[in-house]
């Protein structure tokens, strides 16, 4: 079979790793000059990252296990940056927080509830369109109002932080979210995906604050349209494991180096 033009689903993660990859090195290594453009590329990552997981959705064949394989990484990648954070304490007090897993679950999670609700309300299942909503409630609105518990409740609040993670405190936010859905729902017109995508990119020059440049650079996101247009809709090859095991050993070995290297361990 002749191969299509293009990037399939492999290398665009293979693309996204690397920019990814560029973005942490610049963000941790900041303080020893990292240059600013490994940010910029960086901007491009997550967005392939929500296109793979928009084409998961539509092409898993349970969105069952692919929601709780994303849950379950999400939940421990914030116990990950509790524990560098507690024994890897950065010289400067920067502290690790990434978790793209929190947003990437989320965004799944709506796609899911939306398909789900409107199956549940087409056959008439009133309880499970019920049990619907309250999962809706548990994890998109029940958040923001456990930020309400008392100090004194404190380890309660950061635990029902890493098992309900709200869509005002993931990476992204809700634009992320919003940007996620569009891809599944304008997959099949590439005009209104285009419009859409090129909307919320620029909406980060709005709602941001400080240098479009030097700080409020999310926008940038904007140039990974041309990649996302090259996708020649195959899989490729097959690299479940990779993402799930790179993220978070990435994230933890810069890190740790990157404090070793600010303390002096290196000259």
């Amino acid at each position: 079979m002749e191969r299509k033009p293009g990037f399939t689903g492999f290398w665009l993660k293979i693309i996204a790793l690397v920019l990814m990859t560029a973005d942490h090195i610049g963000l941790f290594f900041a303080f020893a000059g990292a240059p600013v453009w490994l940010r910029w590329l960086g901007r491009l990552s997550a967005p392939l990252f929500f296109f793979l997981l928009a084409q998961g959705f539509v092409h898993t064949r349970s969105r069952i296990r692919y929601l709780s394989r994303l849950y379950g990484c999400s939940v421990g990648m914030y116990l990950l940056d509790a524990l560098l954070n507690r024994f890897f304490p950065r010289p400067d007090g920067l502290l690790v927080d990434n978790n793209i897993f929190a947003t990437l679950f989320l965004t799944l999670l709506l796609l899911c509830l939306g398909d789900w609700a409107k199956d549940a309300v087409q056959k008439k299942q009133w309880l499970r369109l019920t049990g619907l909503g309250g999962c809706f409630f548990l994890f998109f609105l029940a958040p923001s109002l456990f930020l309400l518990l008392p100090d004194s409740l404190a380890p309660l609040k950061t635990a029902l932080a890493w098992l309900f993670p709200g869509p005002f405190a993931v990476e992204g936010g809700i634009a992320f979210l919003l940007l996620g859905v569009g891809m599944v729902w304008l997959r099949e017109n590439r005009l209104a995906f285009c419009l859409m995508y090129l909307v919320i990119s620029l909406s980060f020059l709005l709602t941001g604050t400080g240098d479009p440049l030097f700080f409020n650079y999310q926008w940038m996101m904007a140039f990974a349209l041309p990649v996302l247009l090259c996708y020649n809709g195959e899989r490729g090859r097959s690299c479940k494991g990779l993402f799930y095991s790179y993220y978070p050993l990435h994230i933890a070995f810069l890190f740790i180096a990157s404090g070793l290297f600010y303390a002096g361990w290196f000259g």
